[in-house]
């Protein structure tokens, strides 16, 4: 019996599982497998509380083995018509044959985070119970994925994975953000990032992800970041940390220029790995729901 209990959410989860049947598998996987040293990783998603809505935006590129093997997806995901979930850090991996290099098992979390949403999607509990639901459910597919990693003696420290559901909860009439990690040391605890409504707390714009660059770009006074602000970049961030209204098509240009100021200088400047890619993806999150947003470059 495996539990995880989430912090701020007052809810536990209890997962049953099968132990000889799980054994058994893990076994037979460890006989037959080699894993390949292709695991994936996503870099970043941006998320900013603005005039009583969320804006959640991503890339699209998935990097293996650095920027030598790269595909497209989708890394953010409708929960509901008041939710969206976003992932980032270790995407997943490729299974093997030993003797012949056949692919006989991929993991692929945005894959089962997209089918899981879709599930919950079709029933009728709380927001707050599928967020949990899903959180416990993609913890122990990772959990699974990095104990066959760990058992062909492949490093997994690094390969961790969060996930961050930003949305609006009629029940409780505010907006919150909450995240979810899984790793070495976290193992799928919910904790709140942000709420606006009946309780005010937490920075109305962070990054999830590689969020070194685009944190050292405004606070740093080193010239190699000051030489980047431009008159509308401060302007722009002047107007999200002081929460002044700002229209839609204006944070849609705010979003877009974070993504390509972190592309084009990210890497450069040796903040982070910068690999992210087009096409970009943008989500509001309002009282009236959910909507992607048209990106006019």
């Amino acid at each position: 019996m495996k539990k995880y209990r989430y912090a701020n959410s007052g809810l536990e989860n209890t997962v049953l599982l099968d132990g000889k049947r799980a054994v058994y598998r893990f076994i037979v996987s460890c006989i037959l497998l080699l894993i390949s040293c292709l695991s994936s990783t996503a870099s970043l998603v941006i998320i900013v509380y603005n005039d009583n809505a969320l804006y959640v935006g991503s890339d699209s590129l998935v990097s293996v083995q650095g920027d030598t093997n790269s595909y497209k997806t989708n890394k953010i995901f409708e929960l509901n018509h008041s939710c969206c979930v976003s992932i980032t850090g270790f995407f997943g991996t490729d299974f093997r044959r030993e003797n012949t290099g056949e692919i006989v098992e991929s993991v692929r979390l945005p894959d089962d985070l997209e089918r899981l949403c879709k599930l919950m999607s079709e029933n009728n509990e709380p927001l707050q119970s599928n967020i949990t639901s899903i959180a416990t459910q993609l913890s122990a597919i990772y959990d699974s994925c990095i104990k066959k990693l760990k058992s062909t003696g492949n490093d997994t420290k690094d390969n961790s994975t969060r996930v961050l559901f930003a949305g609006y909860d009629n029940a409780k009439k505010d907006f919150f953000e909450v995240s979810c990690a899984f790793g070495e040391t976290n193992k799928g605890t919910l904790e709140i990032v942000l709420e606006r409504g009946a309780t005010n707390s937490g920075d109305v714009i962070h990054f999830q992800g590689e969020g070194n660059f685009l944190k050292a770009l405004y606070l740093s006074k080193d010239e190699k970041f000051t030489r980047l602000r431009t008159p509308d970049y401060d302007d722009s961030m002047r107007a999200v940390l002081s929460e002044a209204p700002i229209p839609e098509r204006r944070m849609i240009h705010i979003l877009l220029t974070l993504f390509q100021l972190h592309k084009a200088n990210a890497a450069a400047l040796g903040c982070d790995k910068g690999l992210i890619g087009e096409p970009y993806v943008f989500y509001k999150i309002s009282k009236e729901g959910v909507k992607r947003l048209k990106i006019e470059n």
